[in-house]
């Protein structure tokens, strides 16, 4: 996908209504989004100022463990190096969610692991809108930072 304006407009409009836009101003400064801006008024210096993956919360990852399985209910979760572990309540298996990758995966107590860069729909607008960073059409999360289209929140 090209680094262009119009694509671009496309990408700002995911995170539509939230306060994650950084609009470049007449003196070059920037000013934090606190209302809708007009994605026709959109300066190529713009940017979306985003969460990382890694830093998902425990509320979170439980959020989207119950999206993938609704009928199970979340006990507890594990966080590791690179992976976030839910448990539910009627079985051994678990869903890890990998902090460092935009995959999801099984691991069930016959010890085969699945895993999958699959999400559900439902998973991928919950992650963005709580403001995560994730891929875009066939953009990586490098190819949207490298194209100032997005910034990771510090």
């Amino acid at each position: 996908m090209e680094n262009n304006i119009v694509n671009k407009q496309r990408f700002f409009c995911l995170y539509f209504g939230q306060q994650v836009a950084r609009y470049v101003l007449n003196d070059g400064s920037y000013a934090k989004s606190t209302d809708v801006h007009p994605i026709g008024l959109m300066n190529a210096a713009d940017y979306l100022e985003l969460k990382s993956l890694s830093s998902i919360t425990n509320e979170d990852a439980i959020e989207v463990a119950k999206l993938c399985v609704p009928k199970f209910i979340v006990v507890r979760t594990l966080e590791g190096d690179k992976y976030l572990r839910t448990f539910y309540n009627d079985c051994d298996d678990y869903l890890m969610l990998s902090k460092d990758k935009f995959k999801i995966g099984w691991c069930l107590k016959s010890g085969m692991r699945i895993e999958d860069s699959f999400y559900p729909s439902a998973v991928i607008d919950f992650l963005r809108s709580r403001g995560y960073l994730l891929p875009f059409m066939d953009l990586s999360v490098e190819d949207i930072l490298k194209y100032g289209w997005a910034v990771i929140k510090p």
